[in-house]
């Protein structure tokens, strides 16, 4: 799995993977997902949909967590656009999935707070790619948390493959 794509990454010998997995949609992501398509693995691209840049892009590598953080106040400028994402989708070997709407962090509420926000983030992720005439199959969970409720209401739209954390992160094999 690649957060934000780093120069040394690109040095890395990544042929004897069988897929290979970007979470959340960064813009160094796009910047280089071309040196990935090299090693002929299908590469996924997980998308959370409510953090879109609609704006001036940043492709300025950051870490993860700080174009989170930006993005909590509704700067979103660390991420792809649409055109960006329809572009991966459109090319041979590449996949778009999803990774909810907003990418929330919800492993400390109770259950029923969880499910209430599980079906929200589907329903609104869902009704986003719908409108970007993107269809999606796959979907990986944010923060690799699995949620109670998810699996149910992303079988209930048609999602076919669910992403845990059993995904190697790309630092730990450097």
């Amino acid at each position: 799995m690649v957060h934000e794509v780093r120069n040394w990454m690109l040095d890395l010998d990544l042929s004897g993977f069988d897929i290979i997995t970007f979470d959340d949609g960064l813009a160094t992501q796009y910047k280089h997902y071309k040196h990935f398509l090299k090693f002929g693995k299908p590469l996924y691209f997980f998308i959370s949909t409510g953090i879109i840049c609609d704006g001036k892009q940043d492709q300025n590598v950051i870490a993860c967590a700080e174009a989170h953080d930006f993005a909590k106040l509704y700067d979103n400028r660390h991420y792809m656009t649409w055109n960006q994402i329809k572009e991966i989708n459109k090319t041979t070997n590449c996949f778009i999935g999803g990774h909810s709407h907003s990418h929330p962090r919800l492993k400390d509420l109770g259950i029923r707070q969880q499910y209430t926000i599980v079906k929200k983030e589907v329903l609104e992720m869902r009704k986003s790619f719908l409108k970007q005439n993107i269809e999606i199959k796959s979907f990986c969970y944010p923060y690799n948390e699995e949620i109670i409720g998810y699996k149910s209401e992303l079988k209930r739209i048609g999602i076919t493959e669910i992403f845990g954390k059993e995904r190697i992160a790309i630092e730990e094999i450097k």
